[in-house]
C-alpha cells in the first residue's frame, strides 16, 4: 500500500467512525466527531496534499519510511483516543439544561460583559489594539503572539478571563435571541483576535462555542446543517486569515490559504519528530515533557523566579526541529499530539496517553449530558474548544484546563455576589 492509497483508507476510517458514532449517540458535535474531523485535515488530508511552501516542513525531506511511520503512530494516537468510547455503554443525546448558569448570566447586561471584553482585550494586547485601524501596521505585527510578548503569565491568566466572559456573553445572546448582536459579535471578535494574535484557533473560539450552544441547547443543528456550517467556517476562516494582515481592498486569497494551511502543520512535524526518535518502542525522555506540561507550566515565575525559559513544545523543538528553532524570531512550532507521547514513552507512550485523555473526555462528556452542574458544563466546553489545541500539543493542554477551573469558580462566585446584591437592591424597590 503506498502513501497515498493508506492516507486515503485513514480518512475513510475517520469518516466511518464519525458515521457510527452519529448513529451511536445522535450527537454531531459528539467530542470523538470533532477530533476526527481535525485529525484527518491535519495528518492523512496534509499527506495527501503536502504543497510545497504551504507549510513551516516539507515532509519530503524526511524520506517516506518517515512518512508511513509518522502516519502510523497519529493513527495509533487516534484510535486509542477512541477506544474508551467504542468499550462504553450507548449513550443518546437527550434534554440538557443550563438552570444554574442561566441565572446568572441574565441578571448580568449586554454592556457589562461587552465592557468587561474591551478591558480584558486592553489589558492583554494593550497599545496593539490601535493596529486594528492601520492596516499596514497591523501587518507588520503579523508574527507577534501572546505567548511571545512580555508578562505572559500575567496576560495567560487575563485571557482565560476574556474566554470565559466570551463564553457567558454568547450564552447570553443566544439566552436572550439577540441574533443580529450574535452574529456581529462573533464576526468581529473573531477578526480582533485573529488580529492581534494571528491564532486561527482563538479566532475560531466563537464559532465552536456557538456550534456548541446551537446544538445542544437548541436542537436545531442536524447532519446536513453541521457539513454546511463547516463549509462556511472555513471561508471565514480563510477571509478572516488575509484580512488580519492585508487591507480589506487587497485581500489575498492565496496568502489566505497559506495562513489557513499553516494552521494544520501537525503532519509535517511529526515526521520530522519521528525521523529523530531514536527509541519507537520506551521513548526517548521517559515522560519529561508530561512533567513540563503538567506541574513546571502552570507555576507562576513570581512564586518560582528560576522557572526554566523553554519548556514543553518550545524545549521538543529546540531538541528535535532545531531547524525551525534557531534564528527564527520565536516562532514556535508544536510537535503534533502525538509528537510528545512518542519522545516521552514510545508506543508504549502513545497507548497509554492517548487511552486515559479519551477516557477522560468521555467521563467529563457523560457528567455534562447527565448533571445541570454549571461547573461541568465549563470542564467539557473547555475541552471541546481545546480538542484543536490538543492535536497541535496533546496533554498540553491540561496545563491551562485547572487553572481555568479555578479561575472559573472565582468568576461564578464574583457573578453571585453580583446578582446577589442586584436581588437585594430589586427587593427592597418593591417594597
Amino acid at each position: 500500500m503506498n502513501l497515498i492509497s493508506l492516507s486515503i483508507f485513514v480518512i475513510l476510517i475517520n469518516l466511518v467512525h464519525i458515521f457510527y458514532t452519529y448513529s451511536r449517540t445522535s450527537d454531531i458535535l459528539h467530542y470523538t466527531n470533532l477530533f476526527s474531523l481535525i485529525f484527518l485535515i491535519n495528518y492523512p488530508l496534509m499527506m495527501i496534499v503536502n504543497l510545497n511552501g504551504i507549510h513551516v516542513l516539507n515532509s519530503n525531506d524526511f524520506g517516506v519510511i518517515n512518512q508511513y511511520f509518522a502516519l502510523c503512530f497519529a493513527f495509533m494516537g487516534w484510535f486509542f483516543f477512541n477506544l474508551p468510547f467504542y468499550l462504553s455503554k450507548k449513550t443518546k443525546l437527550g434534554d440538557i439544561g443550563i438552570k444554574n448558569a442561566a441565572g446568572i448570566i441574565l441578571n448580568l447586561k449586554i454592556s457589562h460583559f461587552l465592557f468587561i471584553i474591551i478591558i480584558f482585550i486592553f489589558l492583554i494586547h494593550g497599545k496593539n489594539v490601535i493596529y486594528l485601524f492601520n492596516p499596514e501596521a497591523l501587518h507588520s505585527i503579523r508574527g507577534l503572539r501572546l505567548q511571545e510578548q512580555a508578562g505572559t503569565a500575567g496576560r495567560a491568566l487575563i485571557s482565560i478571563f476574556l474566554n470565559i466572559t466570551v463564553i457567558f456573553f454568547i450564552i447570553k445572546l443566544l439566552l436572550k435571541n439577540k441574533m443580529l448582536l450574535f452574529y456581529i459579535f462573533v464576526l468581529s471578535y473573531g477578526y480582533i483576535i485573529m488580529a492581534l494574535t494571528t491564532s486561527k484557533t482563538a479566532a475560531l473560539t466563537p464559532v465552536l462555542i456557538s456550534f456548541f450552544m446551537f446544538h445542544y441547547f437548541y436542537k436545531n443543528f442536524s447532519l446536513i446543517s453541521s457539513i454546511k456550517y463547516f463549509f462556511t467556517g472555513a471561508f471565514l476562516l480563510i477571509f478572516l486569515a488575509g484580512a488580519r494582515a492585508l487591507n480589506m481592498e487587497k485581500l489575498d486569497l492565496l496568502f489566505s490559504l497559506r495562513q489557513l494551511a499553516n494552521a494544520f502543520d501537525g503532519m509535517e512535524n511529526l515526521v520530522a519528530v519521528t525521523s529523530r526518535v531514536k527509541d519507537y518502542i520506551l521513548g526517548d525522555d521517559f515522560y519529561w515533557h508530561y512533567i513540563e506540561y503538567l506541574i513546571i507550566a502552570p507555576i507562576p515565575r513570581a512564586i518560582w523566579p528560576g522557572k526554566p525559559e523553554l519548556y514543553g513544545n518550545l524545549s521538543i523543538q529546540q531538541q528535535y526541529i532545531p531547524e525551525l528553532f534557531f534564528g527564527q524570531n520565536g516562532m514556535t512550532v508544536s510537535p503534533s499530539f502525538v509528537g510528545a507521547m512518542l519522545i516521552d514513552g514510545g508506543i508504549i507512550g502513545i497507548i497509554l496517553t492517548s487511552s486515559l485523555v479519551g477516557g477522560i473526555f468521555l467521563f467529563l462528556y457523560k457528567k455534562f449530558l447527565n448533571s445541570n452542574n454549571t461547573l461541568y458544563l465549563f470542564i467539557y466546553l473547555y475541552l471541546f474548544l481545546s480538542v484543536i489545541s490538543y492535536l497541535r500539543i496533546g496533554i498540553g493542554i491540561f496545563s491551562s484546563l485547572y487553572v481555568a477551573v479555578v479561575i472559573f469558580i472565582i468568576y461564578i462566585i464574583a457573578f453571585k455576589i453580583i446578582t446577589y446584591n442586584q436581588y437585594k437592591r430589586k427587593i427592597k424597590c418593591a417594597e
